[in-house]
């Protein structure tokens, strides 16, 4: 029972100690910028292997792990090593990223993870744009709408075809009001529609593209819009609200239309009835004429 119990004591401190040794070596390759040693994979991993070891070592730095195991000393270097650990996943996870990076490996470059990336984007560029639309979000979140938009726009500089910070863009113009209606309208819709042209899948894009049609009064288009966002999204709260909205006042305007039609068909029966009835006194009176002059003619 003894030798039980004191097995059981010192297993804990040996993991903590593994763990604590992980987190040293592991922060030390974080600023060096190897990806490849950081994860611990090969050139020739496959994207399962790829993402199977980034996974493991996510979870060793996790805050959970970290006080689970008694070592929440070590919280600041683990969460730098996991801001490295999701910055060469992002890299080689992705084939274009991955080769340029295994490009500036080759060529000797000193720090591969500052290379550009096929579209002419430096490390250093996107992570100034990542941290732009970060705080743009936040920005949104208490509707600084014209603070917001800035940032975005610097966002979509460095990443023109994003579907989803298109889509933010033109919501933050439409909400500006600053701009005049029309115009805010106008270049909102250029945004919505270069987010759907960029990912056609994108619901809340062509939700937004509805809107730009409902201000301009274009039923139909808004519907279309409206139908693509649903079947992307069944559960798209504020496309089935505006779809409600929609039917709502198509049947206003149809039984408006029925109401109208039924105004004129009682109009027209009125109308009818009247000459039937001017018609039928017409017709008695000249009986009553002849019936006179029947009954003189007999005296």
């Amino acid at each position: 029972m003894g030798s039980r119990c004191s097995g059981m004591t010192r297993r804990p401190t040996t993991v903590k100690s593994s763990i604590e040794r992980t987190v040293e070596v592991k922060f030390e390759l974080a600023k060096q910028g190897d990806f490849m040693d950081l994860l611990g994979i090969d050139r020739n991993d496959t994207p399962d292997e790829i993402r199977h070891a980034y996974l493991r070592w996510v979870k060793l730095v996790h805050p959970d792990n970290l006080a689970r195991n008694g070592i929440e000393h070590l919280r600041e270097k683990a969460a730098q090593i996991f801001k490295a650990l999701s910055a060469a996943y992002e890299v080689l996870s992705d084939e274009k990223k991955k080769q340029a990076y295994f490009a500036a490996m080759d060529r000797g470059e000193s720090d591969p993870a500052t290379a550009e990336d096929p579209e002419g984007r430096s490390r250093n560029e996107e992570e100034q744009a990542k941290i732009a639309l970060h705080q743009a979000r936040l920005l949104l979140r208490r509707r600084a709408w014209s603070d917001a938009e800035n940032l975005l726009r610097k966002f979509v500089e460095t990443y023109p075809t994003d579907s989803r910070a298109l889509t933010l863009l033109g919501w933050c113009v439409f909400q500006n009001g600053e701009k005049s209606e029309k115009k805010r309208l106008e270049e909102a819709s250029g945004f919505w529609e270069k987010a759907v042209k960029s990912d056609d899948e994108n619901a809340d894009a062509h939700y937004h593209l509805s809107l730009y049609h409902k201000n301009a009064g274009n039923l139909t288009q808004q519907e279309k819009c409206l139908k693509k966002a649903v079947k992307l999204d069944e559960s798209h709260v504020a496309a089935l609200r505006e779809m409600r909205l929609l039917e709502m006042r198509k049947d206003k305007s149809d039984g408006a239309a029925e109401s109208m039609g039924d105004f004129f068909k009682r109009i027209w029966a009125k109308l009818n009835k009247k000459k039937g009835d001017g018609e039928d006194a017409e017709s008695e009176e000249k009986g009553s004429k002849k019936r006179t002059t029947k009954r003189a003619k007999a005296k």
